[in-house]
């Protein structure tokens, strides 16, 4: 189907548009080091993905939305990827640190592809409504 006969596109943001740069595991290894974590990014990456799966994702929420839910979901997910290890000492304040870094861009790398494709600019000439759902 061309791109003309669309009037609006919509991408889910995490993992089609952006990724986490450099990996859950390395971003959580780092800021864990002082809560007590001695592990490795790797085994936390596999529990990462483990825990992921075992939820059902961000999906899992169904129509269930909003900032708190997908905090809840978050600090959930987050905790049963440390239990393995002895959990983290106070974790509650780990949550709130890791939560505001994934907010932050530095941890996110825009896909190569997505850049050399030029598609937000094809987009936007041909005048179709974009849409980047998080």
């Amino acid at each position: 189907m061309p791109l003309s006969s669309f009037k609006a596109v919509f991408f889910d943001v995490g993992g089609t548009l952006i990724r986490v740069h450099p990996s859950v595991g390395d971003v959580y290894a780092k800021h864990a080091r002082a809560f007590g974590f001695s592990g490795t990014a790797d085994q936390l990456n596999k529990g990462f993905r483990s825990q992921w799966k075992k939820m059902g994702g961000i999906e899992s929420l169904g129509n269930k939305s909003g900032p708190e839910v997908e905090e809840k979901f978050w600090k959930e997910l987050v905790f049963e990827v440390f239990q393995p290890f002895g959990g983290l000492d106070r974790f509650d304040k780990y949550f709130k640190l890791i939560f505001e870094v994934f907010r932050d861009g530095s941890n996110w790398k825009i896909y190569e592809d997505v850049i050399e494709s030029q598609i937000f600019v094809k987009l936007k000439e041909r005048k179709i409504i974009l849409g980047v759902i998080s």
